[in-house]
């Protein structure tokens, strides 16, 4: 599931829907009807007049239970069965998808080391004279 929310995020709900369905995996279908679901539930308790209008704001999977099983094979041969839950949150956000490749430049070796004696310098001794 982690690869198709990640595949539809920041996308236009009806877009994000159709490149789900034509993947035809089982995870992807899964979340076409999650997201489609959700975009029902916005139009009609959240009364949102265009509900097309809408981005995918975040859609993560969380595992939940896992409940263990047996199946008998042939000669007394045993296999242990995972049952896996999972819950998936998604979250809708009215207007223009914002544009994820412009998100904070992460700091090389040199801003790290300025921002250290920086923090070097300002530090001083409790209770000194």
């Amino acid at each position: 599931m982690w690869p198709a929310c990640q595949f539809v995020r920041g996308l236009n709900v009806d877009y994000a829907i159709q490149q789900l369905r034509f993947k035809q995996k089982k995870s992807t279908l899964m979340l076409a009807e999650i997201i489609e679901e959700a975009k029902n539930r916005a139009k009609e308790e959240f009364h949102i007049g265009n509900p097309s209008n809408m981005f995918v704001a975040e859609a993560f999977p969380i595992q939940h239970k896992m409940i263990k099983g047996a199946r008998r094979h042939a000669r007394e041969q045993w296999c242990v069965i995972r049952y896996r839950y999972i819950h998936v949150f998604v979250r809708l956000e009215e207007g223009e998808p914002r544009n994820l490749s412009t998100r904070v430049r992460q700091k090389d070796g040199w801003e790290k080391m300025e921002d250290y004696y920086a923090y070097l310098r300002d530090r001083d001794f409790k209770y000194s004279l």
